[in-house]
C-alpha cells in the first residue's frame, strides 16, 4: 500500500475570475515507504503547487490525497 497518494488531482487558481488558470491536471501519484522521489520541471508547470497538495497547503479543486490510505481533507479522519 502506497504511503502517500493522489487520485486524479486537479487544482484551479482563481475559480470564477479572469484570471482562473488550471495549474494540475488530472495526475495520478503514489510513494511507497523508503522510496525517493524527485520531481521537476519546467518553471510554471505546476511543481510546487503539486507538493502544496502533498502537505495540506492546499485543497484540490478535484480529487483526492491520501496518506496511509486515509483522505488528509476528510473530517471523518
Amino acid at each position: 500500500m502506497a504511503i502517500l497518494e493522489c487520485k486524479n488531482l486537479k487544482f484551479i487558481y482563481g475559480i470564477g475570475t479572469p484570471f482562473e488558470f488550471c495549474a494540475v491536471d488530472g495526475v495520478d501519484f503514489c510513494a511507497q515507504k523508503n522510496e525517493i522521489i524527485g520531481i521537476i520541471g519546467h518553471t510554471g508547470s505546476g511543481k510546487s503547487t503539486f507538493i502544496q497538495h502533498l502537505n495540506g497547503l492546499l485543497k484540490p479543486t478535484e480529487g483526492v490525497v491520501t496518506v496511509n490510505g486515509k483522505d488528509i481533507w476528510s473530517k471523518e479522519n
